[in-house]
């Protein structure tokens, strides 16, 4: 598991360091579909919008590198992470985004999700979303 704050750490270094400052206008403008947004431009964000734009930053908008932000920051080390952190972020490479079905649920601990499409379960270890959530509850997410 992840230590608190390892991908605020990938976020933070990729919207305050000059040379990904287009990368990131670009991100935005797509995700939100904005494409005259400008630097200092506002966005009308909530926390929920803002969750959904920083997970699809970090897994799935493909810097002109046609790498994602995870793999870049995993290639270039720029906090020269040993190799133990490095595997930490590594194995977040390996992932699912889909439509989830609550097959159990450990309030405060994780639930049995099913993926809808593909039948493939697993048990998650969470925490906030086992109070969201009920049995049988439809979701999308990523695992």
């Amino acid at each position: 598991m992840l230590p608190k704050g390892s991908i605020s750490r990938v976020h933070e270094y990729y919207f305050t360091t000059p040379e990904y400052n287009a990368a990131v206008m670009r991100a935005m403008r797509e995700f939100f579909g904005r494409p005259d947004l400008e630097r200092g431009g506002s966005l009308a964000l909530n926390e929920k919008s803002e969750g959904f734009f920083n997970e699809w930053f970090l897994y799935d908008f493909v810097l002109r590198n046609n790498r994602s932000v995870l793999e870049d920051y995993i290639a270039a080390n720029p906090h020269q992470l040993g190799e133990e952190d490095l595997e930490l972020y590594k194995n977040l490479l390996d992932n699912t985004y889909g439509i989830f079905e609550v097959r159990k649920l450990n309030r405060g601990k994780g639930m049995a999700i099913k993926d809808t499409q593909t039948g493939k379960e697993w048990f998650v270890q969470e925490y906030a979303a086992t109070f969201e959530l009920e049995k049988d509850s439809i979701f999308f997410g990523r695992v």
